[in-house]
């Protein structure tokens, strides 16, 4: 703890020395791959095999690149890539030396790979070199789809967008063709443009992702490639179309009052034009969302929860004002347990500029807003202006600011400001930062305040009144032979002091892992702290069998040390397994701190089929324990439906049972 005087010192030093190596600079001039768009004559079956001539007068390519390597991949991937006025049709074979060893194990569509072989297009019609624009489509070699759309979609596939996909294993590896339609893409209605384009495939068994346009290891989204000329249809002329997106549950619950209920809600859909959406939501259904499980790990601050409800993880990008790591999250949508009425339009209203509105109105009495305007400088920089608003009763927040970022070569400058309004008291945050980053190493130091009275109602900001500075370093390497695949280091400093000058926090902490060949991921830390006039020092070990297999795999980690004078622990411990098509897992805790806390999760899934599920969860946290059982009929067009017994967020169990139905149009 003596050492932790000169914190600020160290800091400093570690700036000038990012600041002496400025001659070392990455190229970003780099031309990106391109090719011409060939119109298709005929388009070809979708069926999974590249039949012969069926892809003539496709654009062909090859020779896809190794970013760990900068080299060509042994075993390569050959595409067939054509257009046709309602969309693109790309066609590849993925040439595998082992065919036997291709791996195949997700049946449903939504769910994104791992542990598997599976193949990637990036597209954006808009060409904005920008990694909010851009779409990914994926597909596996069972024919199982995974997409992420530029601005997001509900999940339901009237509205998610209907692209098609096969896929089939052979002698020579596997392959499969595609079919995206321009319709669920944002794009310039109309126009004959360049669209930003490329390939990626995934080899599980060598743990090795190619390219066709190499992006290097820091993933620069410039040097993604290009198809010319493509001529891009015009939007219909008729009246924009109204889409809706309804659901009933009628319940029975033992524990409520009345036992018998019945809840429906509507949301309606309008795109005005193919690069924006506006959504109006009337009483959603969020109760039977399965939501994340709080750990029981220790923390200081609030625990961050993962959004899963779909109105506000549909376009969650657009109304996002900041990144996470500086003053916190100044819209954090989980702020919104419920509401009555939402509504929310979000998109590019510009070549550069992208604009997310959203509000919600609770029992009349409560309206939270938040706005998000972003302006795209280049293809790594950009600003945005942001607000939130909360009024409920005599509470008045209003927090307003700007953050951004400035990138060249290795460099990147970044900052955000704010402003609370809590009923009349003002306060303000801000944080500037500068980051270098070179293939396999980044480093950042931030300085940063909070005043003691900011208040962000519709954020998390774990901690104010404290200013200080923190810098983060890592080191990631990945080997294509030899007995290991991946080594990382990262370490983190920080230096605050609240604003009477007495000391708020400062934290030494070192993380270090080694995954093996046979995918085995060992890793170690260690940090000290000294949290107001509480000291700790923890040592952490960590050991995973398995480790990227999505269902087959177990593994556990530990931390000790002492919290201010006291001995404290947590152990974790999991197991996940598939048998005969049935995943099932296991997840136990064990946190002591002066006090002894456990926590037991278990999960059971089927896939049964493409669209049919069988899911169940137990969790128990010392006395009190709930369980949840759901059979989902979803994932394809027409009509959806759920049966859940149980609550899914509940604290304990209920004898409650629910029927869910979900249409679109």
């Amino acid at each position: 703890m003596r050492n932790f005087e000169c914190a600020n010192v160290r800091l400093a030093m570690m700036a000038l020395c990012l600041l002496g190596t400025s001659s070392i600079c990455l190229a970003d001039d780099t031309k990106p791959n391109s090719f011409p768009a060939k119109t298709l004559s005929a388009p070809p079956t979708l069926d999974g095999v590249i039949s012969e001539g069926e892809w003539a007068g496709a654009e062909r390519l090859t020779g896809l690149i190794d970013d760990n390597t900068g080299e060509p991949v042994g075993d390569q991937t050959e595409l067939f890539v054509g257009v046709v006025p309602e969309g693109v049709y790309v066609g590849f074979t993925c040439l595998d030396s082992d065919p036997s060893g291709v791996v195949a194990l997700t049946k449903q569509d939504g769910i994104r790979f791992q542990g598997e072989d599976f193949f990637v297009i990036v597209i954006d019609p808009l060409n904005k070199k920008d990694w909010n624009s851009a779409s990914q489509f994926r597909i596996n070699p069972l024919g199982a789809r995974s997409e992420q759309i530029a601005g997001g979609r509900a999940a339901k596939r009237e509205w998610t967008g209907d692209w098609k996909a096969a896929a089939s294993k052979n002698e020579k590896g596997w392959s499969g063709e595609v079919f995206i339609p321009w319709g669920i893409l944002n794009f310039p209605d109309g126009q004959q443009g360049d669209c930003l384009i490329n390939f990626a495939r995934w080899d599980h068994a060598l743990k090795v992702e190619s390219r066709w346009a190499p992006l290097t290891l820091r993933d620069l989204v410039e040097r993604n490639g290009v198809m010319t000329g493509v001529q891009y249809p015009e939007k219909p002329k008729e009246t924009t179309k109204v889409e809706m997106l309804g659901y009933l549950s009628p319940e029975y619950d033992e524990d409520a009052d009345p036992k018998y209920s019945f809840r429906s809600g509507i949301d309606f859909r309008i795109r005005p034009n193919s690069r924006v959406t506006g959504v109006l939501s009337l009483n959603p259904d969020f109760k039977n969302i399965e939501g994340v499980v709080d750990g029981i790990g220790f923390t200081r601050s609030e625990r961050f929860r993962a959004e899963t409800r779909p109105f506000f993880s549909e376009g969650s990008g657009f109304f996002s004002p900041n990144g996470q790591h500086g003053i916190g999250r100044l819209f954090y949508s989980q702020r919104i347990d419920d509401f009555d009425q939402g509504i929310k339009f979000f998109g590019a209203v510009g070549d550069k500029d992208n604009v997310g509105i959203l509000a919600t109105v609770e029992d009349k009495d409560r309206l939270d807003a938040v706005f998000n305007y972003r302006r795209q400088i280049d293809s790594r920089s950009d600003i945005s202006f942001f607000g939130t608003a909360r009024s409920d009763g005599a509470i008045q927040n209003r927090v307003y600011g700007t953050s951004g970022s400035l990138s060249k070569g290795n460099w990147a400058l970044e900052h955000e400001f704010a402003i609370s309004d809590d009923s009349g008291d003002q306060s303000q945050a801000g944080s500037l930062s500068i980051n270098y980053e070179v293939p396999r190493f980044f480093t950042l130091v931030r300085a940063m305040y909070i005043q003691p009275d900011f208040e962000a109602r519709l954020g998390l900001v774990p901690f104010t009144g404290y200013r200080g500075v923190y810098s983060y370093s890592e080191y990631n390497a990945r080997y294509n032979s030899g007995p290991y695949q991946r080594a990382h280091i990262d370490l983190y400093l920080e230096d605050n002091e609240k604003f009477d000058n007495s000391n708020f926090s400062k934290t030494a902490e070192f993380n270090a892992s080694l995954t093996t060949r046979s995918d085995i991921n060992f890793g170690v830390g260690y940090s000290t702290h000294r949290f107001e006039d509480e000291p700790e020092q923890i040592t952490s070990v960590r050991l995973n069998f398995n480790a990227s297999h999505p269902y087959n795999k177990f593994g556990a980690s530990w931390n000790v040390g002492q919290r201010d004078g006291v001995y404290s622990s947590f152990v974790n411990a999991y197991a996940s397994q598939r048998i005969a098509g049935i995943d099932f897992g296991l997840q136990q805790s064990m946190f002591r701190n002066g006090v002894t806390r456990h926590q037991t999760i278990g999960t059971v899934g089927w896939e049964i089929d493409k669209t049919r599920s069988l899911t169940a969860r137990f969790v128990q946290n010392e006395d009190d324990s709930n369980w949840y059982l759901a059979y989902r009929n979803a994932g394809g067009k027409g009509l959806e439906w759920y049966v859940i017994v149980g609550d899914p967020n509940a604290q304990t169990a209920r004898d409650r049972i629910a029927l869910k139905l979900v249409w679109a149009r």
